[in-house]
């Protein structure tokens, strides 16, 4: 699937300053998918379409917003838009996006956390958090985004800074995968209980793998002196891990809160007093 997707980027060049789009398909009362092309800045919407429709970016570098601040979007993964919702997608640096809308037919179930979870996030806090253990990992997430500012300043420096790029890199690949081994070995199994599969819960186990596939390709490119593959996997890596951190501070740490019982709660107090 990832070469058609390339070939039909090659089809729309990108404007510079503003919105080009063009349609690639459009069945009657069925799928019509569209091709916008976009200049770092620009945006396209807000908009709502009657039907249920899917955003997939083809790079690094989009942000969609449905009326709160923006959310990163990360390259080749679908994101399911609700019917009737407005939504507006911005550039933070050139490239294209494919646009589907489902018209008289079911759009792909949404799963885990994608659009509202993401919409959650991005509006701010469902609720405030008190637990300890919370809070300590909360500290370690703005520790995380502390790491993500100077990984991203350090790709895009000129000179090219590997050395700050291979500090950065080590330190996600040794401090936030040990955090998220903690939050799966003692608050997910707790949260597993209330769902069902393709639940939040689950979304965040899936990002957590994606997350360390990248920073090992990041890694490997750092060995490889492969420019590349180093910014391409640290982009994404970044992209994935702020959006991933607003899912856990602002919607899944307070919903663990309110739905855990107090004997749940107080064996995260344990693993807080062990830790």
């Amino acid at each position: 699937m990832t070469y058609p997707l390339q070939d039909c980027a090659s089809l729309l060049p990108i404007p510079k300053g503003g919105l080009d789009s063009m349609t690639l398909m459009d069945l009657p009362g069925s799928t019509f998918i569209h091709l916008l092309s976009l200049d770092k800045g620009a945006a396209y919407g807000p908009i709502a379409f009657p039907e249920p429709s899917q955003i997939i970016p083809l790079a690094p570098g989009f942000a969609v917003s449905g009326g709160g601040p923006l959310s990163a979007l990360t390259a080749h993964e679908p994101i399911l838009i609700p019917g009737q919702k407005a939504f507006t997608l911005e550039a933070t640096a050139p490239g294209h996006v494919l646009l589907l809308r489902f018209r008289g037919l079911a759009a792909a179930e949404e799963e885990g956390c994608s659009f509202r979870c993401s919409e959650t996030a991005a509006a701010g806090p469902t609720g405030p958090v008190t637990h300890p253990l919370l809070q300590r990992w909360m500290a370690e997430h703005e520790a995380a985004l502390a790491c993500l500012a100077r990984l991203e300043e350090a790709l895009a420096a000129t000179p090219w800074d590997g050395q700050a790029v291979a500090r950065e890199a080590a330190w996600l690949g040794g401090e936030v995968k040990a955090h998220n081994e903690a939050e799966e070995q003692h608050l997910f199994p707790l949260l597993d209980p209330h769902f069902g599969d393709h639940s939040p819960v689950s979304c965040m186990r899936d990002e957590h793998r994606e997350l360390w596939h990248l920073v090992l390709q990041l890694q490997e490119g750092l060995r490889q002196e492969d420019v590349t593959t180093i910014v391409k996997a640290g982009t994404q890596a970044i992209g994935i891990l702020r959006n991933h951190i607003a899912k856990e501070n602002n919607v899944l740490y307070p919903m663990a809160e309110r739905m855990l019982s107090p004997e749940d709660l107080d064996r995260l107090s344990r693993a807080f007093q062990e830790a």
